[in-house]
């Protein structure tokens, strides 16, 4: 059976920081392509993702209500907050922040700091207040982190299979809310991240203690305490469960595959065999009217089309993508809902037509830069993105 009803992920990436010029903080470049390898990986692990990009801390603050009401009221869901950015740590009183693209220098104007930052203490009342059995808080950002310092030693499953299989009939099933950041307060997250790399490796099973196509949030979070400070002696993650007994007891649980991960060996004759293999990527878009997510015929067409050229490919993995015009964001949660509404219409007419589910992802984004009538118009699209190999 599986280990979850659901598993859902809101990812945030800050990068239009406006520098020193301006409010004291400056452009992480990298962060929004290093977000969207993070939600292929997350896919990949049965995750439904939320992306959102360059948000203000008013913005942030919606999608964290509405991402948490929105799936955090089922018991036996999975949640994973993700934000990559700068973080603060106020050093009067040690309450650590995440960092907004309209957040000014706290040196130069506390108060206005104050009013756009995303306290930290934010996270620890979502994480109280969702009822999902697990929640995982990651930020590839420093501050301090006393609100998840662990009570004790966070013991790993053991390598042995039955004692892994206890582990997984026990702590899988037992409430969890865990926190993993990617420096301490008195450190500084480099412009490109070192620890987001090292994430999505420990995701893809490098810091598993067993081969078992399992991995753990525990096993995660102390892989990366090893493992970042190998490559920025600077930086050194924390990780940790909730300061709460009742929801300490269990640990985030991905499944990657249900046997043992591939050998050296087995590795190198798929990659052999993958250099004859005519690989293919393309891409379609189905546009919608204002504020609805409702097929057109003509959109049916294009996708009875692209489900006709798949019968003469083998299906790797497509992905779904919905957009909202700048103008259907009535709230960034509200938009939010439209994109993902959008795509989870055209997933399920391309099941309809015999696409597999379990190859199909979706994802919601938003357009901000449309200026005319038509480039709305354009906006108001779903994007179907596929990979696939010639039979």
């Amino acid at each position: 059976m599986p280990l979850y009803t659901g598993s859902y992920a809101l990812l945030i990436a800050e990068s239009a920081y406006l520098g020193a010029a301006n409010k004291g903080w400056s452009p992480l470049p990298n962060t929004l392509a290093d977000v969207d390898k993070l939600a292929e990986v997350l896919r990949k692990h049965g995750f439904h993702v939320w992306v959102v990009s360059n948000a203000t801390g008013a913005e942030i603050g919606s999608y964290l209500r509405e991402f948490s009401a929105e799936y955090g009221t089922v018991p036996d869901n999975r949640l994973l907050y993700f934000f990559t950015g700068h973080g603060y740590s106020n050093p009067v009183n040690d309450f650590g922040y995440l960092v907004p693209i309209d957040a000014v220098d706290p040196a130069v104007d506390p108060k206005a700091f104050l009013r756009s930052a995303v306290p930290i203490r934010e996270f620890q009342t979502i994480a109280h207040e969702v009822a999902s059995r697990h929640a995982m808080f990651i930020f590839d950002s420093c501050f301090s982190g006393t609100i998840f310092q662990s009570k004790g030693s966070l013991a790993l499953p053991d390598e042995d299979e039955k004692s892994r299989w206890r582990f997984l009939s026990t702590e899988a099933k037992a409430p969890a809310r865990q926190f993993i950041s990617a420096g301490s307060a008195t450190e500084k997250v480099p412009a490109k991240s070192v620890f987001l790399p090292l994430l999505i490796d420990a995701l893809n099973g490098a810091a598993t203690s067993a081969r078992d196509g399992f991995v753990t949030g525990k096993e995660i979070g102390l892989w990366l305490a090893q493992n970042v400070p190998t490559l920025n002696k600077n930086q050194n993650p924390q990780t940790g469960m909730i300061l709460d007994p009742e929801l300490a007891r269990g640990d985030v649980t991905f499944q990657f595959s249900q046997t043992a991960l591939p050998s050296t060996a087995e590795s190198a004759k798929r990659a052999e065999k993958s250099k004859f293999v005519k690989k293919l990527s393309y891409s379609v878009d189905v546009y919608f009217d204002y504020d609805k997510s409702i097929l057109k015929p003509a959109s049916m067409a294009i996708i009875d089309s692209l489900v006709q050229e798949l019968a003469q490919e083998n299906l790797d993995t497509m992905l779904i993508v919905g957009h909202v015009d700048k103008e259907e964001q009535l709230s960034p949660a509200y938009g939010q809902k439209v994109a993902m509404r959008r795509a989870d219409s055209v997933k399920n007419y391309l099941m309809s037509r015999g696409v597999p589910a379990a190859q199909v992802y979706t994802e919601g984004k938003f357009i901000t830069e449309a200026k005319t009538r038509a480039d709305l118009a354009r906006s108001r699209r779903v994007t179907i993105a596929v990979s696939s190999t010639l039979k």
